[in-house]
């Protein structure tokens, strides 16, 4: 972390909370009550994380849990480690994890409110997953953060099951897609380096073919051509890709 953050300077992180949890149920059992304490309002998938980041109290904290961290390769332990270090000197204060009622507004006028609001938080969390990933890209972490992305973006049987349930349930359908863009947004930067570009793309493919060719088109289009057109603003980066997933999937 220390020498990650020499190397992200300049930036104006004076410090950091680290919280290390020894098991995935610690970690989850916490969260749920800083959930209920602060009244935290999330889609509720991140308490599946390795390590998080967030901004509830006002200031950075990075998240660990230990018995999850110790299954990964080294390679990845690091990237995730480093990708968390990146939220915290890119989205290290509360404005960051609160969704302006003007985007709720915006989606809310297209699909019922609590759906937007659901919404709203898995685009939050893809955009800054990519600005994440475009920062340490840019700082020369590729190969660990490739390992990363890779590592996350692998489908799991739930992942393939939600799917399944929801095939005929148009609103559910797209959810199960928006859950899967966070990991896309992390990979996107890459796809376009020649060293790794045709590996990453069949990646994807492999990682999300049980939701059919057409949905990997859009995502893959999206990681393309829509998201290196964004600028440094991340509210406006969230409405901006809400509006393309909202034409896209909804």
């Amino acid at each position: 972390m220390e020498e990650c953050y020499q190397r992200l300077e300049p930036h104006d992180i004076s410090y950091v909370d680290l919280y290390l949890f020894e098991n995935a149920s610690s970690m989850r059992s916490f969260f749920l009550k800083e959930k209920s304490l602060l009244g935290v309002s999330s889609y509720g998938f991140e308490e599946t994380f390795t390590a998080q980041h967030d901004a509830w109290r006002g200031t950075s904290r990075i998240s660990i849990c230990l018995e999850k961290l110790r299954a990964l390769s080294k390679e990845v332990q690091v990237g995730t480690i480093r990708h968390e270090v990146g939220h915290s000197v890119l989205h290290g204060s509360i404005e960051f994890y609160l969704i302006p009622i003007t985007l709720v507004e915006r989606a809310a006028a297209k699909v019922p409110e609590e759906l937007a609001r659901n919404f709203l938080y898995l685009v939050s969390i893809a955009v800054k997953d990519y600005e994440v990933s475009r920062l340490l890209s840019r700082k020369g972490y590729v190969e660990d953060q490739i390992a990363y992305a890779v590592y996350s973006i692998s489908a799991d049987e739930e992942d393939k099951l939600a799917w399944r349930l929801s095939e005929k349930n148009r609103v559910a359908k797209a959810m199960c897609i928006l859950s899967r863009l966070k990991e896309v947004c992390c990979i996107a930067p890459f796809l376009e380096d020649k060293r790794f570009e045709d590996m990453l793309h069949r990646h994807l493919a492999r990682s999300l073919n049980y939701m059919g060719g057409q949905t990997i088109e859009k995502l893959l289009l999206i990681a393309t051509k829509c998201l290196p057109k964004l600028g440094d603003d991340t509210t406006k980066n969230v409405e901006i890709l809400s509006d393309i997933a909202l034409k896209a999937f909804l």
